[in-house]
């Protein structure tokens, strides 16, 4: 007799044996809910047709590979982050011409940098201008 349980089924059924559940859902499965799903897995196989090892290997390294995926995303992330700010931070100095919130063009020296909404801001004097705005930058 085979035992199909889908991998919803498989979590819910060791979540209710013993794991811990959080008040907020989770959209994605972590290394926890994998061994989860694996334990279930092997205690519902049929005893007389078992999984292969090769399934477990293939099963293993598809999930470590996603999660280095992500790892990698968020450096990525991170990077971008970090290089964007030092772009902002180099307009010190600079003359630059952009557009302002009224779109109406302003030109002048970029005196300060400020962080605001999560980014750094370039000022010109005191008017605050968005890097997506910025048509020209020189010396």
């Amino acid at each position: 007799m085979e035992t199909n349980i889908s991998a919803s089924q498989q979590i819910a059924q060791a979540n209710s044996q013993g794991a811990q559940t959080s008040s907020t859902t989770k959209p994605d499965l972590n290394m926890d809910d994998f061994f989860k799903l694996l334990t279930v897995q092997l205690t519902s196989q049929d005893p007389l047709k078992p999984m292969e090892d090769t399934e477990f290997i293939a099963q293993m390294t598809s999930f470590s590979s996603l999660s280095e995926m992500e790892n990698i995303a968020a450096d990525m992330k991170g990077l971008r982050e970090v290089q964007s700010s030092y772009n902002v931070q180099l307009l010190l100095g600079k003359e630059v011409t952009a557009t302002d919130v009224n779109g109406l063009e302003i030109k002048g020296t970029v005196t300060r940098v400020a962080i605001e909404d999560g980014g750094m801001i370039p000022y010109i004097g005191n008017e605050r201008v968005e890097m997506i705005n910025i048509k020209e930058i020189s010396n």
